[in-house]
């Protein structure tokens, strides 16, 4: 069941073979897939700010609004999520951002959601 407190999020992204969003992640090259991956946003280009070995670094911009961390701080923000890609013809995939619980919403289910925007 969800939690009434959690913000769910949905969204498609460019195709993993794009410069994308997860063109970065290293996500399967495989028709189908439904990974998880882990992000370590910061707001500081020191090197001295250590991630976790499984987690991205990614770097949020001072033009970029984000009220979780001060630019400039060497604070971290970590944020979890899925990244699910399915066909839809010979030569079409869809890829999707979401962080809804894979027990709840399978690549099925996610389809449907998606395309009822």
């Amino acid at each position: 069941m969800l939690l009434p407190l959690t913000k769910y999020f949905l969204f498609r992204t460019k195709d993993i073979h794009s410069k994308g969003l997860v063109g970065k992640f290293d996500c399967p090259d495989s028709d189908t897939f439904d990974v998880d991956v882990n992000v370590t946003l910061v707001r500081s280009l020191s090197r001295k700010i250590q991630v976790n070995a499984d987690c991205y670094k990614r770097f949020v911009d001072q033009a970029a609004s984000f009220d979780y961390l001060e630019y400039g701080s060497a604070g971290t923000y970590d944020i979890s999520f899925r990244v699910v890609r399915f066909k839809l013809s010979d030569d079409t995939y869809e890829c999707l951002v979401t962080n809804l619980p894979r027990e709840e919403f399978d690549i099925q289910k996610l389809k449907l959601l998606y395309f009822a925007r």
